[in-house]
């Protein structure tokens, strides 16, 4: 009995394992970014590339599948409102908010109107250089 071929030449094995690694990092990096299509895309690029150059009998190609399978079915998306419950509530805050500095000037005009303006007094006499 002969000994089953090799699936890739020896050459071709470190560029193979060098655009898996280049794709799980694709996926990694697209998720905290949410980005669901970007993540699938390079999970089903790995899955393809070790099931068409790995023996997928092995134990080890078939535990890492898994995990791929496994990731892949995983969501990345996250649910968000389509409106804040806290937006009307900062809104109200930020319209009070210019309300009263809006009032502030007015008070301080009115204020400085009916006290009694301050004395001038002399400036002090500057030091005279030697």
């Amino acid at each position: 009995m002969t000994p089953p071929s090799p699936l890739l030449a020896p050459n071709q094995d470190v560029y193979l394992r060098e655009n898996i690694r280049s794709r799980l990092l694709v996926a990694a990096q697209a998720v905290p970014r949410h980005q669901e299509e970007t993540y699938r895309q390079a999970l089903d690029n790995v899955s393809t590339w070790v099931r068409a150059y790995y023996d997928t009998d092995d134990a080890t190609t078939k535990a890492f599948l898994d995990d791929v399978d496994k990731l892949s079915q995983q969501s990345i998306t996250m649910d968000v409102p389509e409106t804040l419950q806290s937006q009307p509530i900062l809104e109200k805050l930020m319209q009070t908010r210019v309300r009263n500095l809006l009032a502030q000037p007015a008070a301080a005009t009115t204020e400085a109107a009916q006290a009694p303006a301050p004395q001038a007094e002399a400036p002090a006499a500057a030091p005279q250089g030697e």
